[in-house]
């Protein structure tokens, strides 16, 4: 009894990780189970809970397939075919049967995505739905499948990994279909590289960029492109890209030199021709145009951008002397904070001296000096923390600063409060402050205070009585009462 109460726990536990999507625990719990029963045993008690959570896949996708791709994804079919393949063969048919049926409602990406995700539907609908988006030009699409297809392979070679196993995975099983879907592609993709011969000035390289990637980092096993065909057509779409980009739209940019730096054709092409490939990326009019695009974004203080793009062009080209130039300009034309918080994000610390510092320590002065609100209050106190601004160490300073501080507390005593984070910050001792009058502050105020606090302990006598009265007022009311009953009256 004790097993088979512990065994009908097991299995409860199982279905009920199921029904939540934690499919991968659910196989950990699976094969405590077959500890108790054979597979023939062990698949009627599982099946239930399989088949539910199969049926709510395919019902949720159909139904409302945009929204189940931002909540369940396809990532719980690719677990369930591996954790439970003995399932499987029951369901193909119905998953073959939902991705023509999509397709055939004009949702090829559906259809497309299921084929990509699953292990045992058709490679023929994989096929079909990739012939669909390269005849109607729908790259996007297209690349988002193959997106999918490498997430699935990537999934099964590290659950194999987890199983203390270790295989490889082709990203397409069926190597005839590989084939047919590779040439489709890469007559695509010849088909662009002729477009553009016939139209050279206003031909777009982006769609054969685009084709050759595919070709080159999801199915180089098939050669149908070269290392230095990919590193030409990169270069081209790179020239275009650079000359198209502004200040607003440096994301593509930014987007293609992350995936252009991990292209595996590229790295091989990067290797064997460092050179070539710098004079691709290199030429004057690229240079020209990046350099202007810098110096346009470093004018509108957009320094995190620079640092994206600087970083994403690494090992292709540098910019440091223009990030220098702009560096020494601002200085020269009294944008010190400025220059700070450039070297800072750009990463160029040792351009950060105790000079610069102290320059833009006086020109915030100068600001809150001129309007002392607690803006400039804050700003000010936040970049002497941060740089650790002693005044004691500056002699040169510390007399003037201290005066600008006592006459601005003079004039605005409202803020003597918030300023006493400042003078802890500088490490300056507050001494008593006197108003403009000559009077000290303390003095001057002392009437106030104590016209003040007379009106509080009124007040506070006034609320006592209040609450006292009526007590008294019922005691006479008594009285009364007992008087006229004393004397007969009612």
């Amino acid at each position: 009894m004790a097993v088979k109460g512990e065994l009908e726990g097991l299995v409860t536990n199982h279905n009920l990780l199921i029904s939540r999507g934690s499919i991968d625990e659910a196989a950990k719990i699976k094969e405590l189970i077959s500890g108790y029963l054979s597979q023939k045993d062990m698949m009627p008690r599982l099946y239930r809970g399989i088949r539910d959570k199969f049926e709510e896949f395919l019902f949720c996708a159909e139904s409302n397939f945009n929204r189940f791709r931002e909540i369940i994804n396809y990532k719980h079919l690719t677990q369930l075919e591996f954790f439970y393949p003995e399932f499987f063969p029951e369901f193909v048919k119905e998953l073959n049967q939902s991705a023509e049926k999509m397709f055939e409602t004009n949702n090829q990406l559906y259809s497309g995505l299921l084929a990509a995700s699953s292990i045992n539907t058709s490679r023929e609908i994989l096929v079909k739905v990739i012939e669909f988006f390269l005849k109607n030009k729908n790259y996007t699409d297209l690349e988002i499948l193959f997106g999918r297809l490498e997430e699935t392979r990537s999934m099964k070679m590290n659950l194999h990994v987890q199983g203390g196993a270790v295989k490889e995975y082709p990203l397409i099983a069926d190597r005839e279909k590989a084939e047919k879907i590779g040439k489709l592609i890469f007559e695509a993709y010849s088909n662009e590289t002729a477009e553009l011969e016939k139209n050279m000035l206003n031909g777009s390289y982006r769609n054969a960029y685009r084709l050759a990637g595919i070709l080159t980092a999801h199915l180089p096993e098939l050669a149908l492109i070269t290392d230095s065909g990919m590193a030409s057509t990169s270069t081209q779409y790179f020239r275009e890209l650079v000359q198209q980009a502004d200040i607003d739209s440096t994301d593509e940019l930014v987007a293609f030199l992350e995936k252009f730096k991990k292209n595996p054709a590229i790295m091989r092409f990067a290797s064997e021709n460092a050179e070539m490939l710098e004079s691709y990326m290199n030429g004057p009019d690229v240079r020209e145009a990046l350099g202007r695009l810098i110096r346009n974004l470093l004018g509108k203080t957009r320094f995190d951008e620079v640092n994206l793009l600087s970083q994403t062009l690494e090992g292709i080209t540098s910019f440091s002397p223009v990030f220098k130039d702009h560096l020494s300009s601002l200085k020269e034309n009294g944008f010190f904070v400025q220059a700070i918080e450039m070297a800072e994000k750009l990463q160029l610390k040792e351009e950060i001296t105790e000079d610069l510092k102290l320059e833009a320590f006086r020109k915030l002065m100068d600001d809150f000096c001129k309007n002392p609100i607690k803006t400039s209050l804050q700003r000010l106190v936040k970049f002497s923390s941060k740089f650790k601004i002693n005044v004691q160490n500056h002699p040169q300073i510390a007399d003037s600063v201290i005066q600008q501080l006592e006459g601005i507390e003079k004039v605005n005593p409202e803020i003597g409060y918030d300023m006493e984070r400042l003078y802890q910050v500088l490490h300056i001792e507050k001494k008593e402050i006197v108003s403009s009058s000559g009077v000290k502050v303390g003095k001057m105020l002392e009437p106030v205070i104590w016209f003040f606090s007379m009106i509080f302990k009124l007040f506070l006598k006034l609320i006592s009585v209040v609450i006292s009265r009526p007590a008294e007022v019922a005691v006479r009311s008594t009285a009364k009462a007992a008087k006229a009953v004393a004397k007969g009256r009612p």
